[in-house]
């Protein structure tokens, strides 16, 4: 009776550890959709207003759409995704560009190899498009792993909550007996998250 109690309380400490790493996971996505918005209704907006749609300027205004939609993600995702409560600083947006450059080069790189290798089982468009769709996986993925362990990793985990059950094993013997903490742990800065 007892293993059935640890059992289920194990149980739902992992599904609470789960339900907030995909709160995160989907917040990250509906971001990243509204970043996209962002870059698509910048790059049009500026394409409209001034009436050029080719050249070195189309290539600035592309530079200015991605560089909106940037601070758009760094914005929403520090305060939404990862919950950041803290004020933003320059180190952090550098790393946050840097992290978003390396993404852009992922994306880039990998229409530019995955394109033609399509182009023979599919119209050209299509192939593009396909290339595309993984490129944006591809660098979705990035993303997150860096956002999450480089730029926003000092904040307090979502799982931290003071109605969330703890378990941890005792005296060193995972698997046997456990024992069930119903308070919130210490976080990060050592004090505790009330």
């Amino acid at each position: 009776m007892e293993s059935r109690a640890t059992l289920s309380t194990l149980l739902l400490s992992l599904t609470m550890r789960h339900r907030a790493r995909l709160r995160e996971i989907v917040s990250f996505v509906v971001v990243g959709i509204s970043n996209t918005a962002v870059d698509f209704i910048v790059l049009n907006l500026l394409i409209t207003l001034t009436h050029y749609d080719n050249g070195w300027r189309l290539l600035i205004f592309n530079g200015l759409s991605f560089l909106a939609a940037v601070v758009n993600s760094y914005i929403l995702n520090g305060r939404i995704t990862f919950r950041n409560t803290g004020t933003g600083n320059a180190w952090r947006f550098f790393r946050f560009i840097v992290v978003n450059a390396l993404g852009l080069l992922i994306n880039s790189i990998t229409v530019w190899l995955m394109a033609p290798l399509l182009s023979p089982m599919f119209p050209v468009i299509t192939a593009i498009n396909v290339s595309k769709a993984l490129a944006t996986l591809l660098s979705l993925c990035w993303n997150y792993l860096a956002f999450k362990r480089w730029i926003f990793r000092t904040e307090i985990p979502m799982t931290h909550r003071r109605d969330e059950v703890h378990v941890r094993p005792l005296a060193g013997k995972p698997g046997e007996l456990y024992e069930v903490h119903a308070r919130p742990l210490v976080g990060l800065t050592g004090s505790k998250r009330e």
